[in-house]
């Protein structure tokens, strides 16, 4: 690790160096070489700090949701189900997407991913915005052992999502179909359905139906139960 860290650092010195000799009178390097002064730059000082800058960091992560969204889209396309984008500021409740309007664009729904007591069965439970989920009539209804709200590390495992992004389009991460997806009874005939493509500056919407059969296709068991 050692030596592997040294040649990045070398690598770095030669770049500038490099840079240093152009011809002085031009003002902009070539876009190719400005990339990969800035990744061997950022490189060199993550060796030296351990720590990348912030800017840096966010673009990581916004790289990180976009290919998580892109994946959900390509999905879509290749199974040709019809749907719409609409792409929005970072949202967390459903009071942030009232104020933005894109609860007036489609039935939007909101997730719980839940386990059982002993974390052997695992629940995506899909309801209404306006809707209330009581875990113990949940349990009750599905004939489980008391369920709780499931971990991060959990959340990460099954659906491939994290907090503030749960949404049945995790469920395509899902290869074994071990989730069992339980939904509101009236998303059943919803046509302008809407949920988030596994990360929150987006939201999707499309037919109820679609989703069903893609969901089944999937393997997982789905239910439908009333909330209120």
């Amino acid at each position: 690790m050692f030596l592997k860290n040294l040649k990045i650092v070398k690598k770095s010195q030669k770049i500038f160096k490099s840079f240093l000799l152009l011809d002085l009178n031009r003002n902009v390097f070539p876009r190719k070489k400005q990339n990969l002064l800035f990744f061997y730059f950022n490189a060199t000082l993550y060796l030296l700090t351990k720590k990348l800058p912030q800017n840096i960091l966010s673009m990581i992560k916004e790289d990180s949701t976009m290919e998580k969204a892109q994946e959900v889209y390509d999905y879509l396309k290749k199974n040709n189900i019809p749907f719409e984008i609409i792409e929005h500021e970072p949202v967390y409740t459903m009071e942030e997407m009232d104020n933005y309007g894109i609860t007036k664009k489609g039935n939007i729904c909101k997730n719980l991913f839940l386990r059982d007591a002993k974390g052997r069965r695992h629940f995506l439970v899909v309801l209404g915005k306006d809707k209330t989920a009581d875990l113990k009539y949940i349990s009750d209804q599905l004939h489980t052992t008391k369920l709780s709200f499931a971990s991060d590390e959990r959340l990460e495992k099954y659906l491939g999502a994290a907090k503030g992004a749960v949404s049945p389009m995790g469920l395509i991460h899902d290869k074994d179909g071990e989730v069992e997806v339980v939904f509101d009874k009236d998303f059943q005939f919803e046509k302008r359905f809407g949920c988030h493509p596994n990360e929150n500056t987006a939201t999707v919407i499309l037919d109820f139906k679609d989703l069903k059969k893609m969901i089944q296709k999937n393997g997982n068991e789905i239910s439908f139960l009333t909330f209120k």
